[in-house]
């Protein structure tokens, strides 16, 4: 099977066209002429005088002391911050709400004991301080599991850079 298409290959060598020079050993030999012919559409000259790479390096020139990635790491660490910060208040919060519901807990209990009317302990705040804890968590687990879908560092979102 190898030499059959080993010769079907020889075979067709002189069919194949030839769009370059060859040289005495049978080399091909490219020259200026056939590039042009390659790649009319290409303006022949410096690049300088292309506008495209102008522009780009306008570009790149425009803003060298900050970089995209720079404000990208303010960014991620300006996110990071707040939403830790609220997962802080959240959970001071839920621990006051625990507080203040075991202080109304044991005045209730010493006015049982005293035969006073008891009132009703409510723990609304803090099933609502709950939720906020829950949703302020949530969020931040959102914004990290996001930032590694992005490939961001996970110490961009602690402000932990490392250059």
């Amino acid at each position: 099977m190898h030499i059959i298409f080993g010769l079907f290959l020889i075979l067709s060598i002189p069919f194949i066209p030839d769009y370059a020079h060859t040289d005495g050993n049978g080399l091909r030999v490219y020259t200026n002429e056939d590039l042009k012919k390659e790649r009319p559409a290409q303006k022949q000259g410096r690049i300088d005088d292309q506008p495209d790479l102008k522009a780009s390096r306008a570009i790149k020139k425009r803003d060298p002391q900050k970089s995209s990635a720079d404000s990208g790491k303010d960014k991620w660490c300006k996110n990071g911050t707040h939403l830790r910060n609220r997962v802080d208040g959240a959970k001071d919060s839920l621990k006051t709400a625990e507080k203040k519901q075991a202080d109304a807990a044991a005045r209730a209990e010493q006015r049982k004991k005293g035969r006073q009317k008891a009132t009703a302990v409510s723990d609304a705040p803090v099933r609502k301080a709950k939720g906020n804890l829950a949703r302020a968590e949530k969020q931040l687990s959102d914004l990290e599991q996001d930032a590694h879908r992005k490939g961001i560092p996970p110490g961009w979102l602690r402000c932990q850079f490392s250059y």
